[in-house]
């Protein structure tokens, strides 16, 4: 056995009976996060609509709602530091926050959530595990930094802090993959992810790392993506995606290391290395994006065709006949057809598409709201093409409600674009608002519709022809 064999082979039995900290050399820093798969199988999947197309922005990022970075220390807390982090981004963007000294001034206390979850003894080997850390801050909540920021993880926070943390909880949590799926289809992990920070949601993800290689992880030229398990004990950490950049095909995640980590506390992976390397991915949601309804429906849509070559997002006139929209273009047998839409408020949200043939189909029945300014693109594979000559429909339905027999209406046949109005008033008689009530506005790449709803009217129907030549 040669000198680097006896020397790594001593590394390894050493990390598995060290502590993270006591390899690292200074600065230390801690881990902490405990698989648990079962935990995590048993989570509801997050309400992201799955079947759009990859029409998304090249790119998307939370950087501005993030607090100043700061290290967990030795402590095994990043579960705790990363639940903190996001719900703090979180609430930045429903406060409307922008700046750094106002987010850290509303900043959620790492070590509340932590000093609850953990075990008792000694926080340099003490780890606790995603869930655990989600279930405590639906239930309890986190109180805010400047009142709870201890510097050991032997002071508990006196009770009167709790009437606190109630401000401060979130309504629900989801799973953004499948670890079945995940270890089939990459691209379905990294979609997923792409999704929900597209809705404005960060992302926290536990991934297995390498001891050694990930806590001495500094950025470089050389060393721009930081590929988080390489070989020997597999350990567990938590961090927040807060963005993506389809043209380095990396997510930006944050750490809870301090700025001499990474990229000033901030680090990128490789959509490969993600897919490979994390096992966990959840989405939070606040009450604000869970409430449904209000006295108004109104959502963006945008327009994109192609001839050849890739989909693009293209200018629009559209005329409104009697609630209709009508596409002032025809397109040619062949093309591809495609739809962003971005709901104003927090809505239920259905489409239906029509073919020649008068048939309908449900392209999206989603059973969960989606939260306000949710960017979503329509379809994914199967993309809405003009297959032959005649009149194509796509039939966009927003709702406080669900609708339970969305199926029934996918069962009728369309003669033309005014039919398909007649056919959803004589399922929801009391619920589809009147054409006269919506208001249509087409402005260059964006078709905006808006209702005020009234009496228990509230199914927005957007309907739209297309002809094909």
């Amino acid at each position: 056995m040669t000198v680097k064999q006896i020397l790594f082979t001593f590394w390894v039995l050493a990390a598995n009976i060290l502590p993270a900290q006591q390899i690292n050399t200074a600065p230390k820093w801690g881990l902490g996060m405990n698989f648990d798969d079962e935990a995590y199988d048993a989570i509801p999947s997050a309400p992201v609509l799955q079947r759009f197309v990859e029409i998304l922005p090249s790119s998307a990022s939370l950087k501005s709602k993030v607090p100043t970075v700061e290290s967990q220390g030795e402590s095994q807390s990043c579960v705790a530091w990363a639940l903190a982090y996001s719900l703090t981004m979180m609430e930045a963007k429903a406060k409307g926050l922008s700046d750094v000294a106002s987010i850290d001034d509303n900043r959620l206390s790492p070590m509340f959530i932590y000093n609850h979850i953990k075990k008792p003894g000694d926080c340099r080997i003490t780890a606790t595990s995603l869930t655990d850390g989600l279930a405590f801050v639906k239930k309890t909540g986190v109180c805010e930094y400047k009142d709870y920021n201890p510097q050991d993880c032997n002071t508990m926070p006196p009770n009167n802090l709790l009437k606190n943390a109630l401000e401060h909880r979130i309504t629900g949590y989801f799973k953004l993959f499948n670890r079945s799926e995940q270890m089939l289809n990459a691209n379905y992990t990294v979609k997923n992810v792409k999704q929900a920070l597209l809705q404005g949601k960060p992302v926290v993800v536990g991934m297995k790392v390498s001891l050694e290689g990930f806590c001495g992880y500094h950025y470089s030229e050389e060393t721009p993506f930081l590929d988080p398990y390489t070989s020997g004990k597999a350990y567990g950490h938590a961090m927040v995606v807060i963005g993506y950049d389809d043209e380095e095909e990396s997510f930006e995640l944050l750490n809870s290391f301090g700025t001499d980590w990474g990229n000033v506390g901030f680090c990128k992976m490789k959509y490969d290395d993600f897919a490979e390397d994390v096992k966990y991915g959840f989405v939070m949601y606040i009450d604000k994006a869970l409430q449904v309804g209000g006295n108004s429906l109104a959502t963006n849509v945008g327009f994109a065709y192609k001839k050849t070559g890739d989909l693009k997002w293209t200018s629009v006139t559209m005329r409104d006949s009697l609630g209709v929209l009508y596409l002032n273009k025809t397109l040619k047998v062949g093309d591809d057809v495609a739809f962003r839409i971005k709901p104003v408020q927090n809505t239920y949200l259905y489409i239906l598409s029509g073919n020649t043939n008068g048939n309908l189909s449900i392209s999206v029945p989603n059973k969960n709201p989606v939260a306000s300014d949710s960017l979503l693109t329509f379809p994914q594979k199967n993309r809405m093409y003009i297959d032959k000559k005649g009149n194509h429909y796509l039939c966009i339905l927003l709702a406080t409600k669900p609708i339970d027999n969305i199926y029934q209406v996918s069962a009728e046949t369309v003669k033309n674009a005014a039919s398909i109005r007649n056919i959803l008033e004589s399922y929801f008689p009391d619920r589809i608002l009147g054409k006269e009530r919506i208001d249509f506005a087409v402005n260059g790449k964006k078709i905006y519709a808006e209702s005020q709803l009234f009496s228990g009217y509230d199914i927005l129907p957007i309907i739209i022809e297309i002809k094909g030549m």
